[in-house]
């Protein structure tokens, strides 16, 4: 068993084996006992760079799976109870409105204007996160992101968006 994250179905990292003739493999047998170097990856194919055949290049290719792969996409995944809750508040607000109009409608907008407060720290979908997969990164600077980090440059200056 590999590197996993909750929120991040059909990535699961680990360490291959990359063997003499350039072959990789995740098999640890006898035939593969000769190998030359451990690789980062990915189950859903991605690759990353080699490293020594040792505990550090094995810990080392983990790293880099999860640096350079695994926390870019987890950045972006919503997590599967968020999924949940938004699609029984969007249930919720339909039936409101259904019943009572005037109600319903407030209720809209008042989800609306703080989504909208929400949305203006965030980065647009645009700006980089196609980039963000094979773009290895350590902090909120490296990534240009606001965020609530206390020491962070790019911290909304008014701070975290509070819930209604």
């Amino acid at each position: 068993m590999g590197a996993v994250y909750e929120d991040l179905e059909g990535h699961e990292g680990y360490a291959v084996r990359r063997l003499p003739d350039g072959t990789m493999t995740s098999s640890w047998t006898i035939e593969t006992a000769a190998f030359g170097s451990y690789v980062a990856a990915c189950e859903c194919d991605w690759r990353g760079g080699d490293h020594a055949p040792t505990v550090e290049g094995y810990e080392k290719a983990l790293q880099e799976w999860d640096r350079r792969h695994a926390q870019p996409l987890v950045a972006h995944a919503v997590p599967d109870k968020v999924k949940v809750m938004v699609r029984e508040m969007k249930q919720v607000l339909a039936h409101l409105v259904d019943g009572r109009p005037a109600a319903g409608l407030k209720a809209v907008q008042e989800v609306e204007q703080w989504a909208k407060a929400v949305g203006r720290g965030a980065p647009s979908a645009d700006s980089r996160s196609h980039q963000l997969i094979e773009t290895p990164h350590s902090t909120c600077e490296d990534l240009r992101l606001r965020c609530d980090c206390y020491s962070c440059p790019y911290s909304r200056p008014e701070g975290p968006v509070p819930i209604p």
